[in-house]
């Protein structure tokens, strides 16, 4: 068991119980966040080893959630996605954090979990 906590935030929810499920599969502990604000409200009590999160959602962009996660647990680790790469980089803190391109398969997905937490 890794007993490192993801949250997991797309507002596609197929998508992000999916990973969820997956992660869990790889011994993750992971919660689905359908909205960047429940999910930002749920890091008050549980600190995130990771946000696993979509670029672009209704309320926010996961990049403006990334950072205030980042400023309040500085050991959160972050793994953004999405499929508007030409966007994302245009946002001030896109060098900050790792990357996946979406549509993105599972076993990568892992890969760069992994990777990226060092586990």
């Amino acid at each position: 068991m890794h007993e490192k906590l993801v949250f997991v935030v797309d507002d596609n929810k197929p998508v992000a119980n999916l990973i969820v499920s997956f992660l869990k599969e790889h011994g993750y502990d992971a919660i689905a966040f359908y909205d960047l604000a429940e999910a930002l409200a749920a890091s008050a009590s549980l600190h995130p080893d990771l946000l696993l999160s979509d670029f672009r959602m209704k309320t926010m962009d996961g990049l403006t959630l990334a950072m205030r996660l980042t400023e309040r647990y500085p050991a959160c680790k972050v793994l953004m996605m999405t499929g508007l790469a030409d966007e994302a980089i245009k946002h001030p803190a896109f060098k900050k954090f790792e990357w996946l391109h979406k549509p993105v398969s599972l076993s990568v997905l892992i890969d760069k979990v992994v990777r990226v937490l060092g586990s």
